[in-house]
């Protein structure tokens, strides 16, 4: 009768949603960026396998404080950027990028919290997705230092020099070769050389 249909239907139903929570949890597992659980007391509920590879001492089964966790040396009190203790509070989404202690040096992570709200309507835990993007700015660091030095040793070099693009356009002049020609900045970068060049000289 209906009550088996009914039935039936349920089954189906609770089935579908085992195998969709089982794809859920698979998808969370082998994703290429760190997921974890904390709780309103900032413990730390699960971690997915990006972030047990980053941090293999943490046993979640001792449900451990994020915070003395993830930073090495271990930290006393959270981090001033938290986002995450910000989510548990407002029930918003909010993001950062840390500079977390580990040993000698530092990484840099950027965390995006989400809250996970029970049925109260309180916040009953936040979701952390954590992705490693210290090389990225070690990368830019040291391209802000290769330039600058790049633009020292052209300054300081006592030749009148010019770089320019593939296109003829003028990259860079450093002030020598500005006293010598009598240009500013402004009418040479971006300029093409050949303007400067007289028609009767170009060929040469």
């Amino acid at each position: 009768g209906p009550m088996k249909k009914d039935t039936s239907r349920l089954k189906k139903f609770e089935e579908a949603l085992r195998l969709s929570e089982e794809r859920y949890r698979s998808l969370v597992e082998n994703i290429g960026i760190g997921v974890v659980l904390i709780s309103p007391d900032m413990e730390i509920l699960t971690l997915n396998r990006k972030m047990r590879e980053w941090f293999p001492r943490i046993d979640t089964a001792k449900r451990p404080i994020c915070y003395r966790s993830f930073n090495d040396p271990p930290r006393n009190e959270i981090c001033p950027y938290c986002p995450t203790r910000r989510t548990l509070e407002d029930g918003r989404v909010h993001e950062s990028v840390t500079e977390t202690p580990a040993g000698d040096g530092f990484s840099n992570y950027r965390i995006i919290a989400s809250p996970i709200i029970g049925p109260s309507g309180d916040v009953d835990a936040a979701i952390e997705m954590v992705e490693d993007i210290t090389e990225n700015v070690t990368l830019r660091e040291s391209l802000a230092l290769s330039e600058k030095l790049y633009r020292t040793v052209l300054e300081t070099t006592g030749s009148g020099t010019v770089i320019i693009n593939e296109d003829t356009t003028i990259a860079l002049v450093n002030q020598e070769f500005r006293r010598i020609f009598g240009y500013e900045v402004e009418e040479l970068v971006g300029k093409s050389w050949t303007s400067f060049i007289s028609p009767r000289d170009m060929e040469r």
